[in-house]
């Protein structure tokens, strides 16, 4: 399963020290050297960790000038791994800005977030109290949720 990822994802995941779930969900993750870059910008130790995971490639963008285009209407590290998926033929894009998803969604990629991956990874049993993780996202991560949804997915998982 070819899986490109943007950087919110991977952020998120970083600060509530879950990223070993990516790697549980899928055997590799694909990123855009920006999507490194922005990452950096953390300046965090977890980041550096994983960019140096066996599963974390790096892969260059063939097409700049799609990459150009995409961000008159969205950021840098959404662009290059929309671009990044499509040139791979990419059987997921995980992308959290609502903006992003709908630009990719619209040219045919399938999509993930946060919360996708956190369902998942609690109905194979890799996590096992979604409700703290939520939490600790919306504390550690400044992650936001609507209250109305959190209750649906965690009414979802059974909890």
């Amino acid at each position: 399963m070819v899986v490109v990822s943007d950087t919110t994802t991977l952020s998120n995941l970083i600060h509530i020290q879950h990223t070993h779930l990516l790697s549980a969900l899928y055997s590799q993750i694909i990123i855009p050297q920006v999507v490194v870059d922005e990452l950096r910008e953390m300046a965090n130790q977890s980041v550096e960790t994983l960019l140096s995971e066996e599963w974390v490639y790096v892969k260059a963008i063939q097409r700049k000038d799609y990459v150009n285009l995409l961000r008159q209407q969205i950021d840098a590290g959404e662009a290059e791994s929309i671009v990044l998926a499509i040139e791979m033929s990419a059987d997921l894009l995980i992308i959290d800005e609502k903006k992003g998803r709908a630009v990719a969604q619209g040219l045919g990629l399938s999509v993930i977030g946060t919360l996708g991956i956190l369902v998942q990874a609690k109905q194979i049993g890799l996590i096992s109290n979604l409700r703290e993780l939520l939490n600790r996202l919306t504390i550690e991560a400044g992650f936001w949720v609507r209250d109305s949804l959190k209750e649906q997915i965690l009414n979802t998982v059974g909890e």
